[in-house]
């Protein structure tokens, strides 16, 4: 069976729309084998401004960097890693 996505959520804890992108974001993909998995997606903006901060370097475990949070935005790298083998190495699988 070729997996496809059946599901994103996107959580942002509260954020309001227009701070979304100086903050991290969780999001959890379930795929069409009821398998669920989860990352954390970066805006460059808040790379940016965190390593303006005098941070050397920024490091999180299952972080991903996108130039936005939109959905549709979301889908394709979900897609793309899915194409390409990495999502499993970017998407941690919930129990």
């Amino acid at each position: 069976m070729e997996l496809e996505i059946d599901k994103i959520v996107i959580f942002k804890n509260h954020i309001e729309e227009n701070q979304a992108e100086d903050k991290g974001i969780d999001v959890m993909v379930e795929l069409n084998d009821n398998q669920k998995y989860l990352s954390t997606f970066f805006s460059y903006r808040l790379v940016n401004k965190k390593i303006d901060n005098s941070k050397k370097y920024l490091w999180r475990s299952n972080m991903i960097l996108s130039f936005d949070y939109q959905l549709d935005t979301i889908k394709w790298i979900v897609n793309d890693m899915l194409d390409t083998g990495d999502f499993y190495l970017a998407f941690e699988k919930l129990k």
